[in-house]
């Protein structure tokens, strides 16, 4: 029995061996399939398909692997839908992978009516693998990126292309995403078997069966084709006499049902949802500049294996300790999240999220961007994901005095973690104050929203500007029937419009006028005293 991940933390090329064959594989398309759900049961069935690719990709791995004869410890990385396998070349190995890749991307698409394997190989030399191993892995993403653009590749026969699929209208991803809470192991065999209390995830096609189920049943099961693979635990079963890999999965183990039970104590009028995405950013940079020298492998692999356990096993502690009641993790593992919940629990997750990140990865110039988008809980799930996806991109196209990304977007305006975001969060904590204590009257935030209105924002700067002195005059007059604090407060908020580069009149380098920022604390402020008077 061993007690393992699945691929080595480090690695090291084989010696004796001239020349290998390199192998990338991913899905694609993946968001397009988990997207594609009603919003009837949304939850369960987007967490089902998440977890259903996941394992898409092992088993495409595993048919890769036993089709070519290969051993588990020539996989260089299997993780977020992509994996590496670095074998040792042979003269018929080019031969047989054509073969097995055409008839695992037939096997896809009959199962899902949908083109979603890329796997690309070329022959490498061991200098080049252990010296300019960045220029082996970008010809490979070249192949891979080209092959997206021929569907289904070649060889496919015309009645296979079009066939009605097998498998695809019964798959279970509503089942499988209601019992991931119950799930402790997956039982992976090349055989069927017979194990009771487990549900079973059936690849025969590309040779794989997936038994999930709890590790104490899986672990007596005897087989000399599987193996067991925990979920989220250290605990080694006594019992076991087959391999024991291990494997994390944030967000396994929420209960909730559907995104309504988020907001079992919110009016219903007034609900809103966080639909959140991030991911690293200058991650291809940085792998350009590890992947260099003698130890560019063993680098990698490190870099690749950091990443994947902060994905996975130290967001899920941290989600567990705070968050798996309010939030629910839909994906998070490679180099990219996607998150739903209540949306003041998910802003306070992400920021979570990107410091402990700045913490773990400080040693390397990365980063992370997001975006996310707040939505009521019937909005259609797959609107909302291209909804944050569009934050995304504002996030990392996002440049201010030579500095880009490493931000995070949303109504539309990307914000950086620790200039514009935090002055948000902090205005808008201070305003909620002032509100509920009653110092400033709630006509105040309906004063700044109705200015937004009425005036555009070019550059930095107001358009038309008559609205600063429309804003300061009907502000000024508003601070009269304050109490002392609260007149204090809007004089401040007065200079700060007038001026557009103070705040709680201290200065900031921004590229957006005070005014933006003030209109987006005041936005968060109105939604979080929806629910204080709901």
């Amino acid at each position: 029995m061993t007690n393992l991940s699945e691929t080595a933390a480090t690695y090291r090329l084989p010696d004796g061996c001239v020349d290998f064959f390199v192998i990338s594989g991913s899905l694609s398309h993946i968001q397009k399939f988990i997207y594609d759900t009603t919003s009837s049961g949304a939850l369960k069935n987007l967490r089902g398909r998440s977890f259903y690719l996941s394992l898409l990709s092992r088993a495409v791995c595993e048919a890769l692997l036993a089709g070519l004869n290969l051993q588990r410890n020539t996989v260089l990385y299997n993780s977020g839908g992509t994996f590496c396998v670095i074998a040792p070349y042979r003269q018929d190995i080019e031969e047989d992978f054509k073969r097995i890749v055409n008839h695992i991307k037939q096997v896809v698409a009959k199962m899902l009516d949908a083109d979603m394997v890329s796997i690309c190989g070329q022959k490498a030399s061991y200098e080049a693998l252990n010296s300019h191993c960045a220029a082996v892995f970008d010809s490979l993403f070249a192949k891979k990126h080209q092959a997206k653009h021929t569907p289904y590749g070649i060889d496919v026969a015309h009645n296979d292309l079009f066939a009605v699929g097998e498998t695809h209208l019964t798959q279970p991803y509503n089942e499988l995403g209601s019992k991931l809470c119950d799930i402790t192991a997956i039982l992976v065999s090349q055989a069927p078997l017979t194990i009771r209390n487990a549900m079973c995830i059936d690849f025969h096609q590309l040779g794989v069966y997936y038994y999930l189920g709890k590790s104490e049943e899986l672990a007596s099961v005897s087989s000399p084709k599987a193996y067991l693979l925990l979920i989220n635990d250290e605990k080694l079963p006594s019992n076991c006499t087959i391999p024991v890999y291990r494997e994390y999965i944030a967000g396994n183990g929420t209960r909730a049902a559907s995104f309504e039970e988020l907001f079992y104590k919110e009016d219903s009028s007034h609900r809103r949802l966080g639909v959140l995405r991030m991911d690293v950013d200058n991650l291809g940079a940085l792998f350009q500049t590890t992947m260099k020298g003698n130890n560019a492998l063993s680098a990698y692999t490190q870099l690749s294996h950091r990443l994947d356990d902060y994905f996975k096993r130290q967001l899920n502690t941290a989600w567990q300790q705070n968050y798996s009641k309010t939030t629910v993790i839909i994906y998070a593992g490679g180099d990219d999240l996607f998150i739903v919940g209540e949306w003041e629990s998910t802003l306070a997750f992400m920021r979570d999220i990107q410091r402990n990140f700045a913490l773990s990865f400080s040693d390397l110039p990365i980063s992370l961007s997001g975006g996310i988008s707040f939505i009521e809980p019937k909005f259609p799930i797959i609107r909302a994901a291209e909804l944050s996806a569009g934050e995304e991109q504002r996030a990392k196209s996002f440049v201010y005095n030579g500095k880009t990304k490493n931000a995070i977007s949303f109504f539309g305006t990307p914000l950086r973690w620790d200039e514009e975001y935090q002055w948000v969060e902090n205005y808008k904590n201070q305003l909620v104050r002032l509100l509920k204590s009653e110092s400033i009257e709630r006509s105040f935030l309906q004063h700044i929203l109705r200015i937004n209105e009425n005036v555009r924002f070019i550059c930095g700067k107001i358009t038309p500007i008559r609205y600063v002195w429309v804003a300061a005059y009907d502000l000024s007059r508003m601070a009269k029937k304050q109490d002392k604090v609260g007149a204090a407060f809007i004089k401040e908020c007065v200079q700060d419009i007038m001026s557009g580069r103070t705040l709680n009149n201290r200065p900031i380098s921004s590229p957006y006028h005070a005014l933006q920022l003030i209109i987006i604390a005041a936005r968060l402020a109105e939604m979080s005293l929806w629910k204080e008077n709901k």
